[in-house]
């Protein structure tokens, strides 16, 4: 049995199309995907992350959740849990170009995307530096940071505070899973 092609789209026909539609898409290369759902747990984890954050953050700096865009240098545009940005000259249309950190709320239809391509593709943005994969169903937490332009370390948080080093802020695990039912 032969297979459709698939219908090549524009970034102008995705971009028109994402102002207007119910859920969010990846765009990538001519293609549009949508955004899986999330479960109680990845959204209660994600608006923890994005509550905590926001009241440590310095003077110039921001955190969005996962309705603020991002687009890289390869063309993908997505839309992390949360991310961290601190440049004023940030946006293409309503993509953020340049954030310093993303998270990603792991699950089992988005676990092998974010630890593969997904990361493979933020690196490629200059001013990103550090990310976070979250496990919703244990605290865990993966943080891996930028040493040199090739070069990033792996660190697990199961007990510790969680360092975002390149904001400067720590952020007690307890809270990231506050009123989260893991397991």
């Amino acid at each position: 049995m032969a297979t459709q092609p698939k219908q090549f789209i524009s970034l102008e026909e995705y971009l028109a199309l994402e102002q207007i539609a119910e859920e969010r898409h990846e765009y990538y290369n001519g293609e549009m995907f949508p955004m899986a759902g999330s479960s109680p747990q990845h959204a209660d984890i994600a608006a923890n992350l994005v509550r905590e954050i926001g009241n440590k953050l310095k003077q110039g700096c921001r955190v969005r959740g996962s309705d603020m865009g991002i687009k890289t240098p390869t063309g993908l545009h997505t839309y992390p849990d949360a991310v961290i940005s601190c440049d004023p000259k940030q946006y293409d249309g309503d993509f953020l170009m340049n954030p310093l950190v993303t998270f990603e709320v792991l699950s089992d239809s988005t676990e092998a995307r974010d630890r593969g391509k997904k990361f493979e593709t933020y690196r490629t943005i200059p001013s990103f530096c550090e990310y976070f994969l979250i496990a919703q169903d244990r605290m865990y937490v993966e943080r891996y940071l930028r040493r040199s332009s090739h070069e990033w370390s792996m660190r697990e948080f199961k007990a510790d505070d969680v360092a975002i080093e390149t904001v400067h802020l720590t952020l007690p695990l307890p809270l990231i899973y506050a009123n989260v039912s893991l397991g």
